[in-house]
């Protein structure tokens, strides 16, 4: 639904642009399956050469040993070594894996759970294999850079009182900046 919003304000703005700019009027349509398949392009791309894209079950945590997530003693990680490979995650935890050459996912998924998702943040990053610690629905109201960029705010429902919602979709030089907003509900003033 949002998506679907979006992209219709987009195209009225682009309508708009295109009546200042040629003159003629333009009529913007889009549906919920418009959005749902813009916003997955990636998903539905093709060309000679291209991969499938991946898909799996409700479990699904990765395609590879290298590009999944992981749950570390206190969450979950997500990694994303692509063409570095195992080799490489190895470089992130040698001194806690068995000496094989290439590690294998077992032998991975073991080492991350024995250790804090902190340590394997750094010791990843270390190498320069790229990855996130994943957030569960209430870890993201929590999260510091979340909150230091405005992604909730807290609007003042008449009849709900303060409800937090996720923050503005853009930014505006000129608009107030206080992050307390109000909400009406239908009939008032």
């Amino acid at each position: 639904d949002v998506g679907s919003g979006t992209i219709g304000a987009f195209g009225t703005l682009a309508a708009l642009y295109a009546r200042l700019t040629i003159g003629v009027g333009q009529e913007v349509t889009t549906s919920l399956t418009n959005a749902s398949l813009m916003l997955q392009a990636g998903e539905v791309t093709s060309f000679t050469g291209s991969s499938r894209s991946m898909s799996g079950s409700r479990d699904f945590t990765g395609p590879s040993t290298s590009e999944r997530l992981y749950r570390c003693r206190d969450g979950w990680v997500a990694l994303s070594a692509g063409s570095l490979g195992p080799e490489a995650v190895r470089l992130a935890l040698d001194d806690l894996l068995p000496s094989t050459i290439v590690p294998k996912y077992n032998e991975i998924e073991s080492v991350l759970a024995s250790i804090a998702v902190g340590e394997a943040l750094d010791r990843l990053a270390g190498v320069g294999i790229p990855a996130v610690q994943v957030l569960g629905r209430d870890d993201i109201f929590d999260d510091p850079w979340l909150s230091k960029n405005r992604f909730f705010m807290i609007v003042d429902d008449t009849e709900l009182g303060p409800v937090r919602t996720v923050g503005a979709f853009a930014e505006w030089e000129e608009a107030p900046d206080d992050e307390h907003r109000f909400s009406r509900s239908v009939g008032d003033d």
